[in-house]
């Protein structure tokens, strides 16, 4: 009989553990890997606990927040990546020295900001690092028609290109962001392959006291087929895009199939006739 794989000492990164899709991933990732049986501590610079998913506060994750006493996360609302990259050397620095060692990492998990990912393989070179990118960085700024903007970004652009290269592996969230990546960044996707795990979606059923609300919440998920986009209401995530496909499945290819749009403001639902 083959032995269990001994449980690893897996450290997650992320700047900022609020409520949006990023964490909402790092979450579940967490959790995940937890419930194999994988001791697993998250290290943030800020983790509000009235504005953060409930795992991040009610125990069932260890979130520890490190290196948010000195910088601040932007200086008169400007220079945030600036501060973000000095945030997270701060954070490493700081834990490195302190209780970093004693939980004897086998593996970091680093999502969003991967600058640190250079001081991190020169600190403990035998541990293995894994990146996730939501997203490059470098085409979420905004602003860039001006010259001076084109101008500030250029070295963290170069920087989020190569320090990306100190990782083992490299994963994003959908092929869309896959293809960006090979577009953007060629260089980095010839030296290693990019695997897409997508966010997953918790769809076990809650029980609410109003059954009515129970009731409707189960005829969408025990759908056979859905479709589901889950977005900040705001141009940029193009939910128009995830209605027009599904109209450009037809009369039939919709049969049995439902689309559910779910944000920050309202939820609809679109059903199969």
């Amino acid at each position: 009989m083959a032995s269990k794989p001994k449980p690893k000492n897996i450290i997650f990164f992320h700047p900022d553990l609020g409520i949006g899709g990023a964490e909402r991933l790092i979450i579940d990732a967490a959790v995940g890997l937890q419930n194999l049986g994988h001791k697993v501590t998250i290290f943030t610079s800020h983790c509000d606990p009235q504005h953060c998913f409930d795992e991040a506060r009610d125990g069932t994750l260890d979130v520890r927040v490190r290196g948010n006493t000195v910088i601040p996360p932007s200086l008169f609302s400007r220079f945030t990546i600036l501060c973000a990259i000095a945030r997270q050397f701060h954070l490493i620095l700081q834990i490195h020295f302190s209780e970093l060692r004693a939980l004897s990492p086998d593996a970091f998990f680093v999502d969003q900001l991967s600058a640190g990912l250079p001081l991190l393989h020169s600190l403990y070179p035998s541990t293995r690092v894994l990146f996730y990118c939501h997203f490059p960085d470098l085409l979420l700024a905004k602003g860039r028609q001006k010259w001076w903007k084109r101008a500030y970004r250029v070295p963290f652009d170069g920087l989020e290109e190569w320090s990306m290269g100190f990782a083992d592996a490299v994963c994003v969230n959908s092929g869309f962001t896959r293809g960006v990546v090979a577009k953007q960044w060629p260089g980095l996707v010839r030296g290693k392959e990019l695997e897409v795990v997508y966010p997953c979606v918790d769809v076990r059923e809650k029980k609410p006291a109003n059954e009515d609300v129970e009731r409707e919440e189960s005829l969408v998920w025990r759908d056979r087929d859905i479709l589901l986009s889950i977005n900040r209401f705001e141009k940029k995530k193009d939910v128009g895009l995830a209605i027009r496909a599904y109209a450009g499945l037809g009369k039939h290819g919709r049969k049995g199939v439902r689309l559910v749009v779910a944000g920050k403001i309202l939820t609809l639902i679109y059903p199969s006739h």
